[in-house]
This record gives structure tokens, C-alpha cells and sequence, in this order.
């Protein structure tokens, strides 16, 4: 009995418990490495939660125009394990929007005196957005509506608070896709003969409502490219703006090559609620475990957190992670969910 106490004890004091690792920063943990996990940036320093106790670690991107994205990530290693439960505490600042930005191609828009925050309508009564940015080669729209179709943006396009129309010779919609977490085995996406889960926060493009979808995309391995995302409903809307929400991610190989049973889930827990809720729920993924990978990288063993932001913020916006979690079997806060 006195062995199998000592035993429990340094396991603690390693960081490690019988279901992982477990960094707490507000409660004091640094980003030194213990049980099997390791930090690529151990000096990257921990700064204040917002109107909270403690510290996290900070994911701060610097303010663009539209057009231009954004990267912060903190790359990892893990214990390698055929299945992961890895979770976080993610803090949403209080001013969090999730840019969206289409750019139409109007010569003159400038000149004629086009500005931000002017409404425009395109070739449709229904399609409107707000300029977000002019120049000489044409005029970014936030949160327009029918921003993936062609016939209603590229034509005669009305600006309603001028009472002018200049005509779109051309629409391109910029990417709205904001990185979670990604988790790979021998190399990222198609670096790799592995598979790689990519999750990440896209914008709830169907009705302009200003709030972040969850996705979660996957690479096959092999070197092919991420399958197309998963959606999986909100992880942010307006009232979460100010407060954290917990997630965890879990991914678990294919039982042999080919058999296309791979698992990929998700669970959300949002600040104030007492059980998780699962989103993702993918059971016949392609996630062979790669025996031609090279040694020690034949199971999840790398990853990032956060990482590009494509749709970029208006304004410096910092996120951050107070607890971050892992374990190689099912967390009791999952059982039965």
C-alpha cells in the first residue's frame, strides 16, 4: 500500500495523474515540460485573464485591414497514444467578432467617393453588405448577404447611402476559417504519410448572423491535402463574448488499415454549465496508423494551438488558454456522453 501511495505521489508532482497530463495555469503551472508533453516556445510568457484570478497563455493577433489574416500559434509534442482526449480552457475577449469579408471588383470606387460603413446592395434586392475597406482596385462588404454567388455580386452593384451604382467585374470571398487545434502523427496535413485532425472556428455563413461555427477537417495522410470540414453547430456567438468555454477533442486511429473506422469527436462545455455536450461525432474516418511512418512517429505525437486566423480582427485581439489537458483514455466528466 505504502509503494502504490508513493507511486500516485510522484506521479503528481510529475504533472502526470492516471488520466494525464494537466497544465493549470491560473493556478501557478508553467509551460515547463512533464509527462510526456513539451512546449515548443517554453518561454513564451504568461500574461492576466481578463476580470479573473490567475494567468493563461496568451494567443494575441494584431489588428489588419480586410484582406489580411493573422497567425499565433504554440506549437506541441504529447505522449504518443492510437487515441487522445485533449482539452483546453479558452477564454473569448470581450470585443470578439468573427470578421467576414467579401471583395468586389470596382474600379473607381474610391474616386467616386465610396467609404466605410457605407451600404450597398448588389444586383439582388436581398444581397447587402457594409464597405469595410475601399481602394483603387475595388471594395471589401462585411457580413454580406449571398456572398458566395456570382449573379449577385457581380453586375451592377448600388451603393445606397451615396445613391451611385459602378459596376463588379468580379467577386472573391476571403477565407473565414480561424484555427482551433491540430493534431498529427509524422508530419502536418499533406507533409505527412499519417493522417492530421484539423479543428478550427468558421463563420455561420448561411444568414449573416455575426457568430463562429465549429469545423473539424481531416487529412487521410499519405501527403493529400484536409477533407472537407465537418460542421458540428455555434461554439461562439454574441453571449459568449467575455466568458470561456471548455473543450475537448478526441481522435482515435482506424482498428486496421483500410477498415475506415477512425474516430473524430468533440464536447463543449460553456462557462456556467455543468456537462459537456458532444458536437462532433465522426465514427468512419480514414486514420490508418502509418506503419512505413518513420520510428516514433507512427501515433499522435504533434500538434499546435490556435494558428492561423484567415479571417483576421479588426483590432489587437488576444485569446487565452487557462488549462489544457491530455489524457490516452476517457475523461469521467465524457462517460456516457
Amino acid at each position: 500500500m505504502r509503494h502504490i501511495l508513493i507511486a500516485c505521489l510522484m506521479l503528481h508532482a510529475a504533472g502526470t495523474t492516471a488520466e494525464g497530463v494537466v497544465y493549470d495555469f491560473a493556478a501557478g503551472d508553467t509551460l515547463a515540460a512533464k509527462g510526456g508533453w513539451a512546449f515548443a516556445e517554453p518561454n513564451w510568457a504568461l500574461t492576466p485573464l481578463a476580470d479573473r484570478k490567475g494567468q493563461g497563455l496568451p494567443f494575441q493577433f494584431t489588428g489588419t485591414r480586410p484582406g489580411n489574416y493573422g497567425m499565433r500559434e504554440m506549437r506541441f509534442t504529447m505522449p504518443p497514444a492510437d487515441a487522445f482526449w485533449l482539452g483546453f480552457r479558452w477564454h473569448i475577449p470581450a470585443d470578439y467578432h468573427h470578421r467576414h469579408d467579401t471583395h468586389l471588383d470596382i474600379v473607381g470606387a474610391d474616386t467616386a467617393g465610396w467609404q466605410i460603413g457605407d451600404e450597398v446592395r448588389g444586383t439582388v434586392a436581398e444581397a447587402k453588405g457594409v464597405i469595410s475597406q475601399v481602394d483603387a482596385k475595388g471594395i471589401f462588404l462585411r457580413y454580406a448577404s449571398r456572398s458566395y454567388y456570382n449573379e449577385s455580386w457581380v453586375g451592377g452593384i448600388t451603393n445606397l447611402t451615396r445613391t451611385s451604382t459602378l459596376p463588379s467585374t468580379g467577386r472573391s470571398q476571403w477565407g473565414a476559417n480561424n484555427k482551433l487545434l491540430a493534431i498529427w502523427a509524422d508530419g502536418y496535413s499533406a507533409k505527412g504519410l499519417g493522417p492530421t485532425l484539423i479543428w478550427q472556428t468558421d463563420l455561420n455563413w448561411g444568414d449573416g448572423k455575426k457568430e463562429s461555427i465549429f469545423t473539424v477537417g481531416y487529412s487521410a495522410g499519405n501527403h493529400t491535402v484536409s477533407r472537407a470540414p465537418a460542421t458540428a453547430g455555434v461554439l461562439v456567438s454574441e453571449a459568449d463574448r467575455g466568458k470561456f468555454i471548455d473543450i475537448i477533442f478526441h481522435g482515435r486511429f482506424c482498428s486496421k488499415p483500410g477498415a475506415k473506422d477512425g474516430v473524430i469527436r468533440s464536447w463543449v462545455r460553456r462557462e456556467g454549465e455543468q456537462d459537456y455536450r458532444r458536437h462532433h461525432d465522426i465514427a468512419n474516418a480514414e486514420l490508418d496508423r502509418r506503419s512505413d511512418a518513420p520510428a516514433g512517429q507512427q501515433q499522435w505525437c504533434n500538434g499546435y494551438l490556435m494558428g492561423w486566423a484567415n479571417s483576421g480582427f479588426d483590432r489587437d485581439t488576444t485569446f487565452h488558454m487557462s488549462r489544457i489537458t491530455w489524457s490516452g483514455s476517457e475523461p469521467a466528466e465524457l462517460t456516457g456522453r
